[in-house]
């Protein structure tokens, strides 16, 4: 992104990352580390399946761990699909 897509806008534009926000966020996704990628994903995966309706344990919602990492655009959803095409875990 850095060496390719924004220097390429950055002759029409003074900041080109502005017109990327989402393809920024899925890099974010895709360059965060192999354990923490996994916690997310599993965070994403458990709100996916079963909502907490009243649970005695407060979880983060997948949303509040999206912001965490630095992601606000992409839905938990969407998020989910980007981790899944990580390639650096086995699929099991």
């Amino acid at each position: 992104m850095t060496r390719g897509l924004f220097p390429l806008f950055g002759e029409f534009t003074q900041r080109p990352e502005n017109f990327f926000k989402d393809v920024k966020e899925a890099c974010v996704l895709l360059n965060l580390k192999r354990g923490s990628a996994l916690l997310l994903q599993e965070a994403i995966q458990l709100q996916q399946e079963k909502p907490s309706h009243g649970s005695s344990v407060a979880m983060p919602t997948a949303e509040a761990s999206l912001n965490d990492v630095g992601v606000y655009r992409l839905s938990a959803k969407t998020a989910g699909r980007v981790l899944a095409l990580r390639n650096d875990w086995m699929k099991t």
